[in-house]
Formats: C-alpha cells, sequence, structure tokens
C-alpha cells in the first residue's frame, strides 16, 4: 500500500514539473513578428511612353531690312520704301547780313538726314559707300544772306541770293572704284533712286526709279533734266565724282532770288528735281 502511494507522489511530482518547464517555454516564446510589408520591384514597362511636347512652326524669313537694301536689288514697279530720319528741311543759324558759307561751308548728311543713303551692291558680298554733300562756300562769291527787302510790295526779312552768283554745288562722290565700274547699278541723289546708264569719260547719264526724271551730268556744261538743259547749272565729272553748282540767274531782268520764311528754293526756281 505504501509503495503505490509513493510511485503516485512521483508521478504527480514529475507532471507537475513538466507542466512548469512547458509553461516555462510558452513563457519564454516571443510573440510572434507581424509580416514586413514589402516593397514591389518596379518591372520595365513592355514600351517606352513619350511624353507629348507641342510642336512649333519653324519662324518664316523675315524680309531684308530695306535700309541695308541696295535699292537696284529691289523688284521694278513696287513703291519706294522711305527711309527712316528723311526731311526735306534743315535748320542754319545765320547771323543777319552773313552769307550761308561763311558760318556752314559744307553740309553733310551729318547735318542734313537727306543726303543719307544706302551702300551700293557691288557683288555678292561687295559693298561700296559713297558721299553726298552740298557746299555754300564759295569765298568771295559767296551768297544766300539774311536781309530785309521789299518783294512785289512786300516788306519782310528774306534770303537773298545775288544774281549770278551760286547757291550751292552738290555733290556725289564714291569711296573707291569709278562711275564705269558699276554701270547698271543703283544710287541715291538728293533722297531719290536712280540706276547709272551711261557712262564715258566725260559724262554720266542716270535715269530715274522712284521717280519721273532723268539727270544727264555733262562736264563744263548745263545739268540736263528729261532731256531739257537748266541754264543756271554747270556740271563737274570725274571718274569717281559728279556735281553740279546751281547759280541765281533769276528772271530776265537780272533780279536777284528773294526766298520769304517757309518758300523753298526749289517752288521759287520751279525745279524740284534737283533743288
Amino acid at each position: 500500500m505504501g509503495g503505490v502511494i509513493k510511485r503516485n507522489m512521483n508521478t504527480i511530482t514529475f507532471a507537475a514539473m513538466l507542466l512548469l518547464v512547458v509553461t516555462l517555454i510558452i513563457s519564454c516564446t516571443p510573440p510572434a513578428l507581424e509580416p514586413t510589408p514589402t516593397t514591389p520591384i518596379p518591372t520595365k514597362p513592355s514600351t517606352v511612353v513619350r511624353p507629348e511636347i507641342p510642336r512649333v512652326n519653324p519662324p518664316q524669313n523675315m524680309p531684308d531690312d530695306p535700309i541695308y537694301k541696295n535699292p537696284g536689288e529691289q523688284p521694278h514697279g513696287k513703291e519706294p520704301m522711305p527711309l527712316p530720319n528723311r526731311t526735306s528741311h534743315i535748320d542754319l543759324d545765320i547771323p543777319y547780313g552773313d552769307a550761308i558759307g561763311k558760318h556752314h561751308k559744307i553740309i553733310t548728311q551729318a547735318e542734313f538726314p537727306l543726303l543719307k543713303h544706302p551702300t551700293i551692291k557691288t557683288g555678292t558680298s561687295g559693298l561700296l559707300g559713297y558721299t553726298e554733300t552740298l557746299r555754300f562756300d564759295f569765298a568771295n562769291n559767296s551768297t544766300g544772306k539774311i536781309v530785309i527787302g521789299k518783294d512785289d510790295d512786300e516788306l519782310g526779312t528774306f534770303l537773298l541770293f545775288e544774281h549770278e552768283k551760286p547757291i550751292f554745288e552738290y555733290k556725289l562722290t564714291l569711296d573707291r572704284a569709278t562711275f564705269y565700274s558699276i554701270r547698271g547699278r543703283d544710287i541715291q541723289v538728293l533722297g531719290h533712286t536712280y540706276t547709272i546708264a551711261e557712262v564715258n569719260n566725260y559724262s554720266v547719264a542716270l535715269f530715274g526709279k522712284d521717280i519721273a526724271s532723268n539727270l544727264y551730268f555733262r562736264n563744263n556744261t548745263e545739268l540736263e533734266v528729261n532731256n531739257s538743259k537748266v541754264y543756271e547749272t554747270r556740271c563737274k565729272i570725274t571718274p569717281n565724282s559728279i556735281s553740279y553748282t546751281l547759280y541765281a540767274k533769276g528772271d530776265d531782268d537780272n533780279r536777284n532770288i528773294l526766298l520769304s520764311p517757309k518758300e523753298s528754293l526749289s517752288s521759287n526756281i520751279k525745279q524740284k528735281s534737283f533743288a
């Protein structure tokens, strides 16, 4: 009897110890970790998608600036393109009683924008410059004085040009080359475009393009406008220059030329092509 009880006690003790060990194992076992979310690995698309970029048409070619374009290269029959800063008048300070040439010997494009012009195109890339000037200094023959006078019963202030004395000299000079070498090219004279039509050792003929006027320069003779001689003028010709001097011939009674304020010389002598 005693032996049976002892075996039962040992069995109970072993069972209790086994239960304790299991309990310790369970308590020491760390809790199960939450699964860590994984970032999906991007896969390469089978086709490349390109962004839509709006297309812009290329800019159209702009026309050449007429200021830098030889007038001879422009088509015939079109209206002439006016150049900027053009004016047909100039303001000069002239003391009372003095001639223009005493204070303003030579007028250039710096003072008179009408004397500005494009260069002459001589080839694919060649350009030829030239100058236009107005001369008023003729030493003792200089004229163009501010006076108080009377004209057709009008008493007032006038610009006086004495009879048979030079009023001005217009001169056009090429920077290089000669007129003969640029025949057929276009050139500007006092703001108007002409074609250099005929050239020889003693004459130059210019045919108007934007003005109904042809000019014929012959050395030591009168300037011809549309085949009519202007007897108040005298021309000079060199291989690279043309010029004419305008004289105050006046009317048949040999009167002086008197210009009233705001009256132009061209309207007074009835010559708008060159004065």
